[in-house]
């Protein structure tokens, strides 16, 4: 129990110089790539970078045989991750600024009796962190807080397939950001955003990091997961789509949501044969505000839980992208009813209801213009009047 118990309290004091780095492969500068980091290039670094440091998710083997999986910022172990010991020791939960400050549950750390936990995490005997530190960080994660949300944005046009690129699905993506770290959004920060496009959306890094950002929401929480991208039914495509072996299956998704404490989930796909996500573009403040902001958040928290999946097409339809609008046609609708045209009734906040109606109707409408037929669908269990955006007063 003692041991238990240190293992819940310390500090790790592990962060990475990366003077001297070298990157092996990929994007070490700002995207996705595999590089040697510290000192005599004695840490293997596999995730995302931003400014040639760690940030998003990412893996991290060092010299020691001990290992690092989960988020980081700025070269440090941020958010939720996995730390495993050379000793065996393995140790999950919440880090900030390297520093571990608390699990999720009493079961997650693992110890040897014949562990000296002192011995193998190297601690700094200056800091002793006490029981009601680690109390408080527990509390702090399980509270019921006000609602928060959670977005993940992803959209792949460059793939390692050049046969199959498309023109748009990346700015979908970071238009999506643009829109979410704005007041309609909430003004999100990053740690509440997360976006990834072209060669940083592979496979494992869309799952691996929908299971970080998503694991960090509390019960009553809006998680949000958009993709822009090619798809074929049954599947998305991620930038490293290889026939059928590199798919992210409809089912892996909806996995992660069912595990996902968020009582509130939307789901929005942008890409050809997406309705068969129920059986993808194919490879073929003001104070006005603050009102307005408060009343988001008593709606979400007073409404009924449930997944919404909010979908481009049928399960037999192409997505289309349109030049004039520099979009898919699809998200530029959306994108419009979040930022206000969706609010019908005008009372300032833009139900998961209203958005689709104003996407659909005017996707429908567009598609026909242009001798197309592209039907948008929304399915699921969930409550009509769940809030996903605020309109801003005039």
């Amino acid at each position: 129990l003692m041991t238990k118990f240190l293992l819940s309290t310390f500090l790790l004091l592990r962060s990475i110089c990366l003077l001297d780095a070298q990157c092996q492969s990929g994007n070490c500068i700002d995207g996705y790539g595999i590089a040697r980091l510290g000192k005599q290039s004695s840490v293997a670094y596999t995730g995302n970078f931003q400014n040639k440091k760690p940030e998003g998710f990412g893996k991290a083997q060092y010299a020691d045989g001990s290992r690092y999986e989960g988020y980081w910022q700025n070269g440090k172990w941020q958010g939720k991750g996995t730390f495993w010991m050379a000793s065996g020791n393995i140790l999950t939960g919440v880090w900030e600024d390297s520093r571990y400050i608390g699990a999720d549950n009493e079961s997650v750390v693992q110890t040897p009796n014949d562990v000296t936990p002192a011995r193998d995490m190297q601690l700094n005997t200056n800091i002793s962190p006490s029981k009601s530190v680690y109390s408080q960080s527990i509390s702090r994660e399980n509270s019921a807080d006000k609602p928060q949300v959670w977005v993940m944005a992803v959209g792949v046009a460059a793939y390692r397939n050049s046969r199959i690129t498309l023109k748009y699905a990346q700015s979908d993506a970071m238009e999506m950001q643009a829109l979410w770290r704005g007041p309609e959004g909430g003004s999100l920060d990053y740690k509440h955003l997360m976006v990834l496009t072209n060669d940083r959306a592979t496979r494992q890094n869309i799952l691996d990091s929908m299971q970080v950002l998503f694991g960090k929401a509390h019960t009553n929480d809006l998680v949000i997961f958009y993709f822009s991208g090619h798809g074929l039914k049954g599947s998305f495509l991620p930038h490293d789509y290889n026939d059928n072996e590199v798919r992210i299956d409809y089912r892996e998704i909806m996995d992660i949501l069912k595990r996902c404490p968020a009582k509130h989930k939307i789901v929005i796909g942008d890409a050809c044969y997406v309705g068969s996500f129920l059986a993808s573009k194919s490879p073929n403040s003001r104070s006005d505000d603050a009102i307005t902001n408060n009343k988001f958040f008593k709606d979400l928290a007073n409404t009924a839980p449930g997944t919404a999946l909010m979908l481009s097409s049928s399960a037999s339809e192409e997505s289309f992208e349109i030049s004039s609008y520099g979009r898919s046609i699809f998200t530029h609708y959306i994108l419009e009813g979040l930022k206000g045209e969706a609010d019908t009734n005008n009372d300032y906040i833009i139900t998961v209801q209203e958005l689709f109606d104003y996407a659909s109707h005017n996707v429908q409408q567009l598609a026909r213009d242009v001798d197309r037929v592209q039907t948008p669908l929304l399915k699921g269990n969930f409550d009509p009047n769940m809030p996903v955006a605020m309109r801003r007063k005039q």
